[in-house]
Parts: structure tokens; C-alpha cells; sequence
């Protein structure tokens, strides 16, 4: 045999058909889409769970300040303690202010005078508000972002209620006449849930240790 006849084949090559691609890339853009699936879900727990503690620390955090308000509240002709009763989008938005030092009321230790503190709701936007406070020296006004401390975010509503010793019963304003209230009950309504977060303020009669 002539070596010119011979031929050496080599193994053919064959390609992918245009049906095989489209399978295989079916195949891997449901993977994807699955473990994407997978890790959204995930993520949004891990959003919704970081949103809750978030939450729950501002709340803390806000019981641990008005339970501290009692303790500097020692001087009620000092204090000064006026409420007012108001409304935004039919929910209560009520306010009330109080005269303190350095302090619990005051969140701040460098304060040398006596400042008004407010407690009252500000719009964000829409029907969402914050709750925070306003400092200012006593008799001066509220005028720059500085003297707005936010307290509790998102929210609906704030209604405050005072009980008066007096007569036994709650009452939606206190006109500051020199005494305090046994009682302040703060209402937060928060923008997530039906039911409103209560907050109790137990103010000692004078003379009675804390």
C-alpha cells in the first residue's frame, strides 16, 4: 500500500446545537433565579429582624428616659409642668414641657441653667412622625436642628395622660399650678402595629422616697 494512500483520519469535533444551548441556559437561569429566590428571602428576614431589635432598643431606651424624668421631678414648683392636648389626622399629637437642670430630663451633663424641655411630635413626612425633644434655656425659644433630640421614630400618634391625685381621675392637660401629677401616661401609636406602646411615669408624692 502507498503511504499516500494512507490516510490518517483524526476524531471529528461536534459542535453544540442551538437546542442544547438553549437548555443548558434554561437550566442555569433557573438556578439563579432559585438561589436568588433563596437569598432574598434571607436577606429580608435578616431586614425585618434587624429592623424589630432596632426597635425594641429605641423603645428601651425611651422607657429608661421617662422612668428617669421622676427622679429629677423632686421640685414641682420648679418643674413647672404644663401638658397640652392636640390632634394630627384625627390621632392624638399632644405635648407637654418641663423645667430641668443638668440631668435625666435634660440628656446632657454640661447644662449650668435651667432649660425647658419639650416633649412633642414632628412631622417627617406624610403621616409619619418622630417624637423627640426640644432644649432650650428657660424663656429663650426653639430655634435651630441642635435643639431637637429625636427620641422615637415612625410614628402615628402621641397622646399624653396625667392622673390627678385630686380628683382620681385622668385628665388631658395640666396647667402647671405647682404640683405634679401621681401619674403621666405616654401613648405611642408606631407606624407597624395596630395597638398603641404604653409608657407609665410613677411620680412619687413629696416627701416619699424614691
Amino acid at each position: 500500500m502507498c503511504a499516500a494512500s494512507i490516510v490518517q483520519r483524526r476524531p471529528s469535533r461536534r459542535a453544540f446545537t442551538l437546542l442544547e444551548v438553549m437548555i443548558a441556559t434554561g437550566i442555569i437561569a433557573l438556578t439563579m433565579l432559585s438561589m436568588y429566590g433563596f437569598l432574598k428571602t434571607h436577606l429580608d428576614a435578616m431586614a425585618v429582624t434587624t429592623d424589630a431589635a432596632r426597635r425594641e432598643r429605641e423603645l428601651a431606651g425611651f422607657q429608661s428616659l421617662v422612668d428617669g424624668w421622676s427622679k429629677s421631678w423632686r421640685q414641682p414648683t420648679r418643674v413647672n409642668l404644663i401638658g397640652l392636648p392636640h390632634k394630627f389626622d384625627e390621632l392624638p399629637s399632644d405635648e407637654f414641657s418641663f423645667t430641668s437642670r443638668a440631668g435625666d430630663g435634660l440628656l446632657s451633663s454640661a447644662g449650668e441653667v435651667d432649660y425647658r424641655v419639650t416633649m412633642l411630635l414632628r412631622r417627617v413626612q406624610g403621616k409619619v412622625y418622630d417624637v423627640g425633644l426640644i432644649r432650650v434655656p428657660d424663656g429663650e425659644v426653639f430655634q435651630t436642628a441642635k435643639d431637637w433630640v429625636p427620641l422615637v421614630t415612625n410614628l402615628r400618634g402621641l397622646e399624653i395622660r396625667y392622673y390627678d391625685p385630686q380628683q382620681h381621675v385622668w385628665v388631658d392637660t395640666w396647667n402647671g399650678r405647682g404640683d405634679l401629677p401621681r401619674m403621666i401616661r405616654v401613648r405611642l401609636w408606631l407606624a407597624e402595629r395596630e395597638n398603641s406602646q404604653d409608657f407609665v411615669i410613677s411620680i412619687p408624692p413629696r416627701g416619699q422616697p424614691l
